[in-house]
């Protein structure tokens, strides 16, 4: 995490997901009705699920579980211009 390479740190422990990294998602929020696009950069399998790490395209960072994301290995239709 200090290195910028990870969004988050699992102290009870995780593995990592085997998929290739970055990949393109679209966060979803059901009860906002939002989909906010992002980069994701790290994923990780821990005793709750597999969680997620992404940087979002207007700056910042967020976590959540894999279930709030659609995953896309391109840039997703909906932002291509």
């Amino acid at each position: 995490m200090k290195e910028g390479r990870a969004v988050f740190h699992i102290p009870s422990g995780s593995e990592p997901y085997e998929t290739e990294l970055p990949l393109f998602a679209m966060q979803i929020d059901n009860e906002k009705n939002t989909r906010v696009p992002c980069v994701v950069i790290q994923i990780e399998n821990c005793s709750e699920g597999t969680a997620v790490g992404v940087r979002y395209l207007d700056g910042g960072n967020g976590v959540g579980m894999a279930n709030e994301f659609e995953f896309y290995s391109g840039i997703p239709e909906e932002l291509s211009l």
